[in-house]
This record gives C-alpha cells, structure tokens and sequence, in this order.
C-alpha cells in the first residue's frame, strides 16, 4: 500500500503521541513496569519534540504509521551531540505497519 511523508502539523500532535507508545509498548516487559510508566508517559508527549526539531510523518489512507524527529545541524544543544551534526532522535512505526519500509524510506535522487 502506498505512502506519503510529509512535515507534521499540529493536529497531527495526538496521533503522534498515541503512534509512538504503540511503537514502543513491546519493551514494557524489558525494562519493567515502573520503568515503562515514565516511558510511557515520555512518548505519550512525543509531539512536545516539534520544539527541538522536525517531526516527519508518514500516512496511508488509514491515517498516521510513522514519525520520525529530524533535528537539523544547529539545533542540538552541543552537549550530547555536536551542534554541526544532523540526528535523528526518534523512530516510530505503528506494529502494524512494520516491515513496510517506512523507517528506512529515502527519497530516490
């Protein structure tokens, strides 16, 4: 089934919250309970990263099954990560949707 990516606006902020603990949700028996409510509590924000950066999603006729935040050379906060460098810091893809290629997707040039 085809796919678009485009830049997420904020209407798009709940589907991406609720996208992204869907994504990560299969880790809660990994780390723990505990430890899964922060997370969980972390991703249920995941749309608070627009600040930082740029979400990305990708959609189908179903609606959102992948984000992604792209944060541009010059926006990190060097501490981490040197300010020259791009980076992505997160990736999520609905389970369903896995296996699509929407993570790796790279448009041809």
């Amino acid at each position: 089934m085809p796919y678009t990516i485009r830049k997420a606006r904020t209407p798009d902020f709940s589907a991406i919250n609720k996208v992204c603990v869907e994504a990560y949700q299969e880790f809660e028996t990994w780390v723990g309970s505990a430890n899964w409510q922060r997370m969980r509590d972390t991703l249920s924000h995941a749309s608070d990263l627009s600040t930082i950066g740029e979400l990305i999603l990708a959609e189908d006729y179903t609606g959102l099954i992948g984000v992604v935040l792209y944060v541009p050379p010059g926006k990190s906060d060097g501490i981490s990560i040197p300010v020259e460098w791009a980076t992505i810091r997160m990736l999520a893809v609905s389970p369903m949707n896995r296996g699509r290629g929407i993570g790796s997707w790279r448009k041809s040039v």
